[in-house]
């Protein structure tokens, strides 16, 4: 007994662990084993639920949340999940969700683009929005909208399998595409033949990629999907996209370097901001987040302080902001990071990085010596978010106790 409790204990530190590091896919995996350990342990039926919630399973989650009140009728996590869920706000999102689904599935995919657009303005949290965006891109023949769609996605769920796999095709067909340009293997009309099977390989694939989605949440019922269902179909969508093979066009983008800015107060690159062609948008914002993935921190708050300074409130404003934030508290710069977390806080009270920004600004209270603003951040995390990963941290248990 004690032995399989320890390792419960083991699975759901592991899982916390990994959604606290936005690797759902991995959280996932460990719960299911836990659940086959002990079925009815509500705290992880809950984490499950949370996690097939960002997924976009949303028909398992559900289920999910059922469950737990099956078991624990006053659960209040279930209860405040399913109340959230079952809004009318949500299920209209959710209708007009399935509308796209419904374009996809009879490719009007110009039209599934429009929506799950829209769907993103409002809600950015859920990783099969993106998954389905970028198949319309591709569908569409942008492959570099769809990688850079798949990619936003990756950052929900780092080691979404689907995801990992459309991106590692599109890169290896980028690669072949220019070994054969320096090869200089040129044949027009093969290649016009070859960009349009490619177009319709993708096609297929996301519609394929529908039915799986379906199949898993017409399945929600049994909480767990058919490994094997799973398996064939990904190995159908694998091998058409083997076979795409497009050029891959590069977009000239404006970089900002940190010297570029040097010594502009906020005001002048406020101004800047609101008179600058907002298209660049996504240029100022990749530019800065590739340079805060490498730790060029100079940069990275050069560009994302640019699409801050837009003022758009766009999907790609809301991640600039959060990353600086978090570029200031990495160089403990605490000033800046909490003028930009509590920015963040007040502008979009219900996006994807919010219970972040509560914990790491009740940090930069704790280390300016602030103790009571910290325990004030960490009780709010605590009620927005009672199976936030960040409250079993040791700093969290510190401030609070």
């Amino acid at each position: 007994m004690g032995n399989s409790e320890n390792r419960i204990d083991s699975l759901l530190e592991a899982a916390i662990e990994k959604i606290q590091a936005h690797d759902i896919s991995g959280a996932l995996g460990k719960l299911m084993e836990l659940v086959e350990l002990d079925s009815q342990n509500v705290q992880a039926i809950n984490l499950i639920a949370s996690c097939y919630y960002v997924l976009g399973e949303f028909e398992r989650s559900e289920v999910c949340w059922d469950n737990v009140l099956r078991i624990e009728s006053a659960n209040k996590i279930a209860i405040l999940r399913l109340n959230s869920f079952r809004t009318p706000a949500f299920q209209f999102w959710l209708k007009r969700y399935n509308e796209a689904l419904f374009d996809v599935e009879n490719r009007n995919y110009k039209t599934a683009q429009n929506k799950l657009r829209e769907l993103l303005e409002e809600n950015d949290g859920f990783v099969s929005v993106y998954q389905m965006l970028g198949l319309c891109y591709m569908a569409d023949k942008d492959e570099k909208k769809a990688i850079q769609v798949w990619r936003k996605g990756l950052e929900l769920d780092t080691s979404n399998p689907i995801l990992t796999s459309y991106l590692h095709k599109s890169e290896k067909t980028t690669l072949e595409n220019q070994n054969q340009t320096k090869q200089k293997i040129v044949a027009l009309p093969v290649e016009k033949s070859v960009s349009r099977r490619g177009n319709l390989v993708w096609v297929i694939s996301g519609v394929l990629c529908l039915a799986l989605c379906l199949q898993i949440g017409f399945s929600a019922k049994n909480m767990r999907t058919s490994n094997k269902m799973i398996e064939d179909m990904q190995v159908k969508i694998q091998f058409l996209s083997q076979i795409v093979n497009k050029d891959n066009t590069s977009l000239a983008t404006n970089v900002v370097s940190g010297e570029d800015l040097h010594g502009v107060n906020n005001e002048e690159m406020s101004m800047a901001g609101s008179d600058y062609d907002t298209s660049r948008e996504k240029y100022y914002y990749d530019t800065g987040y590739s340079a805060y993935v490498s730790k060029d921190w100079k940069t990275a708050t050069s560009n994302l302080g640019m699409v801050v300074s837009m003022h758009t409130n766009s999907y790609l404003n809301r991640e600039a902001l959060y990353f600086l934030a978090r570029t200031y508290y990495l160089t403990k710069n605490y000033s800046n990071a909490e003028k930009f977390y509590l920015e963040y806080l007040q502008k979009f009270p219900d996006s994807n990085y919010y219970d972040d920004s509560l914990y790491y600004l009740g940090c930069v209270y704790y280390y300016t010596g602030d103790k009571e603003k910290a325990i004030d951040m960490f009780q709010q995390l605590e009620t927005f978010e009672p199976e936030s990963g960040y409250i079993s941290s040791e700093l969290f248990k510190k401030v609070m106790n």
